[in-house]
């Protein structure tokens, strides 16, 4: 048992039994897997085979990271089902985590939403529910609706069962401390990108002060020595195995100075792409956010971007 960089306690299991080998404690209580397993699919989400699930739960994974937006709940479902029905796994075994789309944050429209994400996945409850980006659909200067108002209704989701905690995505440090100033519950995740190449030390450090796990998406293993959870994709038996070793090895303080030493920090993923029909919204000229400066509040680099398009 060995005291959680992150929060709480971090539960090392038998490797044989390569399924929930580490953990981290959320905020509410709830273990979390810190290798998890991403649902994203780049290219023909419809296509997504459930088998590619059932495999992954065969392999070991508990984690499931999933999104309205990903198109893939429908197959996630059909996956995890034939999984229970085998009996390979038990419901309570796994940590599913959806999330809210930017054109479902009126109040009236989050537990309905959530309600079709179950329907997708087949599944009464998810462990996690968080909102996918600080971001809303509809034009103008400000956010509408308001973030608090998207943030209570996610929090009287609490009540009614259908998710076991909730969180945010993609949040700076200046967003995530104005949802706390009126939060009533604090966000358990705040899943943002980190990687080598933009570590995020900030961000991932304020995560911690205020006792919110930090997931990573666009990971490598070594997030996990960090106290983030992961949640990478794999699309053959080999990716699955290959990212499961991420659990067992461990990187010296000699290994993490030289990775904590690059000096690139840009991030690498731009999951604005101006063309996409579901992202054209991120980035109006009335606002809120005019600019990618100022949705991530900082000045921010993206390595394949030219400067004027940032």
């Amino acid at each position: 048992m060995i005291t959680s960089p992150s929060r709480g306690i971090r539960l090392l299991c038998s490797a044989a039994a390569q399924s929930n080998e580490t953990l981290d404690i959320l905020n509410t209580g709830a273990k979390i897997p810190l290798l998890g397993f991403g649902t994203y699919a780049k290219d023909n989400p419809q296509d997504y085979p459930p088998s590619l699930i059932y495999e992954a739960i065969k392999q070991g994974f508990r984690h499931f990271d999933c999104a309205e937006a990903y198109q893939t709940e429908g197959a996630v479902g059909r996956g995890i089902k034939k999984a229970l029905q085998e009996g390979i796994v038990r419901r309570d075994d796994l940590f599913i985590t959806s999330k809210l789309w930017n054109h479902h944050h009126r109040r009236q429209d989050v537990l309905p939403t959530l309600k079709h994400s179950l329907q997708q996945l087949q599944l009464d409850y998810v462990d996690a529910y968080l909102i996918h980006w600080p971001v809303t659909d509809n034009p103008g200067p400000g956010l509408d609706p308001p973030y608090q108002e998207t943030w209570q209704a996610m929090e009287a989701l609490l009540s009614t069962g259908v998710t076991a905690a909730i969180g945010v995505s993609n949040m700076s440090i200046k967003k995530l401390t104005e949802v706390l100033s009126y939060a009533e519950v604090t966000p358990a995740i705040n899943q943002i990108e980190m990687h080598p190449m933009w570590r995020n030390s900030d961000l991932l450090a304020f995560n911690r002060v205020h006792g919110i796990h930090t997931s990573a998406w666009a990971p490598l293993g070594g997030q996990i020595v960090r106290g983030a959870s992961v949640v990478p994709s794999a699309e053959m038996p080999w990716q699955m195995q290959a990212n499961l070793q991420a659990l067992n090895f461990t990187l010296s303080d000699e290994d993490m100075a030289a990775v904590g030493g690059l000096k690139e920090q840009t991030r690498q993923h731009d999951c604005v792409e101006p063309m996409d029909p579901m992202f054209r919204p991120f980035f109006q000229p009335q606002g809120p956010w005019k600019s990618r400066a100022e949705l991530w509040d900082d000045p921010v680099t993206y390595a394949h971007l030219p400067e004027g398009q940032l």
